[in-house]
Order: structure tokens, then sequence, then C-alpha cells
């Protein structure tokens, strides 16, 4: 997928959700508002392209593809567009 293309947003199950589920307020992640939002993000087509996106825009907040911001933090875009894991030190394997 082309980071261009976000033609994912317009079906992606959280378009059909309470916006405010992905936006918990702060130091609330794991209230029911975020398990909404990870519930909706674990049943939608669109998960790994959200997540894609969220990663390679740097979104500041929100949960998106189910992760929040702070567990976004784990993983990273690749230049070929793959979305992989940083070990403990931050570091992509090779």
């Amino acid at each position: 997928m082309k980071p261009a293309d976000l033609s994912w947003m317009t079906d992606a199950a959280c378009a059909r959700t309470d916006a405010e589920a992905f936006w918990p307020a702060k130091g609330v992640g794991t209230g029911a508002e975020a398990r909404l939002a990870r519930r909706t993000c674990a049943r939608c087509y669109a998960r790994l392209a959200c997540l894609t996106w969220a990663i390679t825009t740097k979104q500041p907040s929100g949960i998106y593809g189910g992760l929040s911001e702070k567990q976004r933090r784990a993983w990273t875009v690749t230049p070929s567009g793959e979305l992989v894991e940083r070990d403990h030190r931050g570091e992509v394997a090779a």
C-alpha cells in the first residue's frame, strides 16, 4: 500500500464507532473507551494500514490499529513499508 492511499479510512470499522473511544483521556488508556477502540480495531480489515499510517505520520495521540501512542513507539515502518517491532534497545533487527 502506498502511503498516499488512504481509501481504507472511509470503510474502516472506526468510521462507524464513537470517535471519542479512540482518544481516551490521558492516563485511562485501559478504560472502557480504550477497550472499545481496541475491540473495534481487532475486527477491522484496515488494522495494519491504520497502524502503519499512524507510525509513518507519527500520530501523537489516540489509538490506531489497536495500539496507543506509547505502544506504537515499539514499532517502525521500514523504507519498503514493512511494519516491524523494535528490540529492547529500540533497534530494528537486521
